[in-house]
């Protein structure tokens, strides 16, 4: 497997994280999240989706496989996903990752092997703390 591009975005934790949506992630650039917000695991990212590193938005473009990394402490989890011709890659506000095929601006990939309630547990609840920092990093491979 070659690797085509990387990037990496930073974000916080917020005391209203759930993790418990079954077909999505999401990431926002946005400083406050409300409680119907079951699928965000942090707030105050670096980047936004149409922040993403060009070559890694071309690959994804091209229908490269996606690897994303979630660090927080000593803590990792590892989510695989593929990206479509279709995605248009533009949110400046969030990024989600998604089980289905469904697109919108905010779409980085699709087909994910993960959601944010199969995501691990330690690192859900650590992202209950505004206090935790989280790290993304984002493969694609060819």
């Amino acid at each position: 497997m070659q690797r085509l591009a990387f990037d990496k975005i930073e974000a916080s934790g917020h005391r209203n994280v759930r993790g418990i949506h079954r077909t999505t992630f999401e990431v926002t650039r946005e400083e406050e999240l409300g409680r119907r917000g079951t699928c965000i695991i942090a707030v105050a990212a670096s980047k936004a989706a149409s922040h993403l590193d060009q070559e890694l938005k071309r690959s994804l473009k091209r229908g490269a496989r996606l690897r994303t990394t979630i660090r927080v402490g000593n803590l990792c989890d590892v989510i695989w996903g593929i990206g479509s011709t279709a995605l248009n890659i533009e949110s400046t506000t969030s990024l989600v990752f998604r089980k289905s095929d469904f697109i919108d601006d905010r779409t980085v990939c699709l087909n994910c092997d993960r959601s944010a309630s199969d995501i691990d547990r330690r690192i859900i609840s650590a992202l209950r703390s505004p206090e935790t920092k989280m790290s993304m990093e984002l493969e694609t491979f060819q």
